[in-house]
């Protein structure tokens, strides 16, 4: 198996996993659709059932990006993980700031992988000019696939 479709499976294993302990009680009380994307309109949806559980819910979900993340080191290089994602934070302040992250409208349909690509390049203190210079192109690349799409 290639080093991409190791990541790509311990990734999707993880995020999988994870859901499951922060699975609503009913079908009600999370309003997603099979189709819905791990992006900020799924990221917001999960305050729909309730601010306490909301944010077990959060902390789940990003335990399991984050796990996945981890568990792809076994597959890559440590060093080049770290070079795009930062790991040297709680979960508290990663879902604190994919809040403020997913607060902007014009980044709600990047993935939650990706935004967390943006966090780690705040955190390390990279310039505001590459983090912009990358957050517009995630941007494009989101625009670009939904045309496709249409």
């Amino acid at each position: 198996m290639s080093y991409h479709n190791s990541f790509i499976l311990a990734l999707l294993l993880c995020l999988l996993s994870s859901s499951l302990p922060a699975a609503p009680q009913s079908s009600q009380d999370l309003n997603l659709d099979e189709e819905a994307s791990l992006d900020g309109t799924a990221w917001r949806s999960i305050t729909e059932i309730g601010q306490e559980r909301a944010e077990i819910a959060k902390q789940y979900y990003l335990k399991g990006l984050l796990e996945g993340l981890q568990m792809g080191l076994a597959f890559t290089s440590e060093e080049g993980l770290k070079q795009v994602y930062y790991f040297d934070t709680s979960r508290e302040h990663l879902v604190t700031a994919l809040d403020q992250f997913y607060q902007d409208y014009r980044n709600e349909q990047i993935p939650a992988i990706q935004a967390l690509q943006i966090i780690a390049m705040e955190l390390r203190g990279d310039t505001e000019e590459e983090i912009d210079s990358e957050l517009r192109r995630m941007r494009r690349g989101v625009a670009d696939i939904l045309k496709r799409e249409e």
